[in-house]
């Protein structure tokens, strides 16, 4: 039996607090001293999972996707930031020339200024340019008598209103839209990619688990076939029984060590395999410990049957899997919706307002302190452009794209539907299967090891022949071989029903408390369980 552990995880976090701290410690953990545990004589399931989920590089590369599809989602939104345009000039100019009494002359230009704005895209496609701009010239030389200093201060107002294409927030905001729905869907990505990792550590712990029980089957078969031949070759040695019973005892041994080096051949495997899910490079993986837990035990998976068409649809609303499809979808019609106005003519509409003062002395850095003249009264300019490509084809292009891509995205959501309907049926099916297969070859096996028995005897008192006992023995084995094999036939099942199910993890909202942070009950994992109804996530 399992004591019920439960497995904290946290992936993602993006605050940088003590947090951050605590998730550095855990990595060292992880990384320094978790391994040592593994190998220091047992492995145990929960163990198992832990070193997986902080070590299996896919679930280290989705856990980036997460922040690549943030910068995304960030730089989408840097278009609406509000941008700061300042400057500053300078320029001396000499120019030497010849006047009318043929002598060499010059003339001095100093040009000062400064300039500063503001500029904001806005969501709904209008765009405001703001700018104050100062200048001065500085002039001196032939014909300017004595010096003569001029100021200039100007302020513009620009707004661009777009008519047609880019009005309102479809065409502008789409990828800031699709970045937001793209950051959602690797949450799920990674909540998706936990559990496959769980379901792999499991069927890989079982797996190496059985592997293991196999090889103790096989080493207990050619010890006993041993010791029949030993003990027939005493009954030889001492003329009681003719040497050629020794033949067939002789290649019966042969063939159990055969079968216990492919046995422990295949334990390496398995622990190979284990140790790659679990993401720990070569050394650690030779010096993993065995598993230590058992598989689970037999539960009545029937109880389940009229709960079918509930787990269902239960399914389709909580797997991750369904989840990162439908955003994918979502983000795909958001992308058809921008190409289809990006169709439409380029009508844009520009208003600005300039408004100029000019002064004339004063320091040429001091435009704003020096008396000034105004010269004009405030400038209006109103301006209508129209844009069209004759062909469109490139717009065109894009339309026919995202349209294609919404269809391929809807087969495949109605194609993952019929699939987790079939899927959770077709699990709890071989859920109840596998239980009854179990029950059975558990009673088989015990049947089996009686005749063992009988049959020695029997044949001890010459009543059967060693082919008997030989024969008997076979079975007996291949009893114990069928019974691991079906323990851990259903503990794929539970794992498998767990999976189609969506019942690995509770059914929380990603980062709603600012990490991807959940938790797993070991107990109902490697058993059915209730198998809770989870509501699905907001939307």
């Amino acid at each position: 039996m399992h004591k019920i552990k439960t497995i904290s995880v946290n992936y993602g976090d993006q605050s940088i607090s003590n947090n951050g701290l605590v998730r550095l410690l855990m990595m060292a953990f992880f990384v320094f001293l978790f391994p040592r545990l593994v190998c220091a004589g047992e492995l145990r399931l929960d163990e198992a999972i832990r070193l997986a989920l902080a070590h299996n590089p896919d679930v280290k590369v989705q856990e980036r996707q997460v922040d690549v599809a943030v910068g995304q989602r960030m730089e989408a939104t840097g278009q609406f930031d509000l941008t700061l345009v300042s400057g500053a000039n300078y320029s001396k100019a000499i120019t030497p020339f010849i006047d009318n009494l043929n002598t060499l002359n010059q003339t001095l230009a100093i040009s000062t200024g400064y300039q500063i704005g503001l500029n904001k895209e806005l969501r709904d496609g209008i765009s405001l340019t703001t700018a104050m701009q100062a200048a001065a010239i500085q002039s001196s030389g032939y014909g300017v008598s004595p010096q003569l200093q001029q100021n200039a201060m100007a302020l513009n107002i620009t707004l661009n209103v777009p008519l047609l294409k880019g009005g309102g927030s479809d065409e502008v905001t789409e990828a800031e839209d699709v970045g937001k729905i793209n950051v959602v869907a690797s949450q799920y990505g990674l909540r998706n990619q936990v559990v496959q990792t769980v379901y792999n550590t499991l069927q890989s712990y079982w797996n190496y688990l059985a592997s293991l029980e196999l090889l103790k089957v096989a080493q207990s078969s050619e010890e006993r076939s041993k010791n029949l031949l030993d003990s027939n070759q005493k009954l030889v040695d001492a003329a009681e029984k003719p040497r050629a019973d020794l033949v067939l005892l002789k290649a019966d041994y042969a063939d159990k060590i055969v079968a216990r080096q492919m046995a422990a051949l295949t334990a390496t495997n398995a622990k190979l395999a284990l140790g790659r899910v679990l993401g720990i490079d070569a050394v650690a993986i030779r010096a993993m410990a065995d598993p230590i837990d058992g598989f689970p035990a037999d539960m009545n998976a029937v109880s389940l049957v009229p709960r079918l068409e509930a787990m269902s649809s239960e399914a389709l609303l909580i797997r991750p899997d369904v989840k990162v499809l439908a955003l994918q979808l979502e983000a795909a019609q958001r992308h058809l919706l921008a190409a289809q106005k990006k169709l439409r003519p380029q009508l844009n509409l520009s208003l600005g307002v300039n408004y100029t003062n000019v002064s004339a002395g004063g320091s040429p850095y001091g435009f704003i302190a020096d008396p000034s003249r105004p010269v004009s009264t405030p400038s209006v300019n109103v301006q209508l452009n129209y844009q069209f490509p004759i062909d469109n084809t490139q717009a065109k292009g894009s339309f026919l794209e995202n349209s294609a891509l919404v269809d391929q995205l809807s087969v495949k959501q109605r194609d993952l539907e019929i699939d987790v309907t079939t899927s959770v049926d077709n699990a709890l099916q071989s859920a109840i299967q596998t239980a009854a297969q179990l029950k059975i070859s558990q009673e088989s096996l015990a049947l089996y090891e009686q005749a063992v028995s009988q049959e020695i005897i029997k044949q001890k008192n010459g009543i059967s022949t060693l082919i008997d006992v030989i024969n008997v023995e076979a079975r007996f084995v291949s009893a114990r071989v069928n019974y691991i094999q079906q323990q851990q036939a259903y503990a794929n099942a539970l794992a498998t029903l767990r999976l189609v199910t969506g019942t690995f993890l509770p059914n929380t909202a990603p980062f709603e408390s600012g990490g991807n942070s959940f938790s797993l009950d070991i107990g109902s994992l490697v058993g059915l369980g209730p198998l809770n109804h989870y509501r699905s996530f907001p939307e």
